[in-house]
C-alpha cells in the first residue's frame, strides 16, 4: 500500500477510534463534508494545515498518526495487528519506551521490515516538508509583491583563503 493510501486510511481509523462521524469532523474543522471523505478515500491528500486540523479535532498528534501508519503496514504485512488495533494502540504505542535490553519476539519479526515502514514514513514527511517550503514561498512572494520587507536571511563570510 502506498504512503497516500495509508495515510488515507490513518486518519478515517483516527476519526472512528474518537468516535466521530465524517459529518462532525468536517464541522470540527470548518471544512466541506465530502473534502473529508475525498481525505479518507485517498482522492486527496489534506494540506499541512488540514492535516494539523484534523489531528487536533481527533486527539491526535504527528506521532500518533505515524504510530497509526506503522500499525497498518505491520496489518498489511501480516503482523498479528488488525488495522482496528492500529488506531487504538496508537496513542500507547508513543507512550510507551522501547525495550531497555532485549527485543520482543514481535520487534524481531518487524526488524527486517523496518526499511518499507521508514521509506513509507519518509515518504510521507517528504511530502509535507515540501507542501510546508511551498507555502512559505508563496507567503515570502506574496510580501514582496505587496511591498512588504522581505526577511533577510544572514550572509555567509567568504573564505578567500
Amino acid at each position: 500500500m502506498a504512503a497516500f493510501e495509508q495515510l488515507a486510511r490513518a486518519l478515517r481509523l483516527l476519526r472512528e477510534h474518537r468516535g466521530l462521524t465524517q459529518r462532525e469532523l468536517a464541522d470540527a474543522i470548518e471544512s466541506p463534508l465530502k473534502q473529508i471523505n475525498a481525505y479518507e478515500n485517498g482522492r486527496q491528500r489534506p494540506r499541512i494545515e488540514t492535516l494539523e486540523r484534523i489531528l487536533a479535532a481527533v486527539g491526535a498528534d504527528a506521532m500518533v498518526l505515524a504510530d497509526t501508519m506503522a500499525g497498518l503496514a505491520r496489518a498489511e504485512a501480516g503482523e498479528a495487528e488488525a488495522p482496528g488495533a492500529a488506531a487504538e494502540g496508537a496513542s500507547a504505542a508513543a507512550a510507551t519506551p522501547p525495550p531497555a535490553v532485549e527485543l520482543s519476539p514481535e520487534l524481531r519479526e518487524l526488524a527486517p521490515r523496518l526499511p518499507q515502514i521508514e521509506a513509507l514514513a519518509n515518504e510521507v514527511l517528504l511530502d509535507l516538508l515540501s507542501e510546508a517550503v511551498e507555502r512559505q514561498a508563496r507567503w515570502l512572494s506574496d510580501d514582496l509583491r505587496a511591498g512588504r520587507p522581505a526577511v533577510e536571511l544572514p550572509r555567509r563570510e567568504r573564505d578567500d583563503g
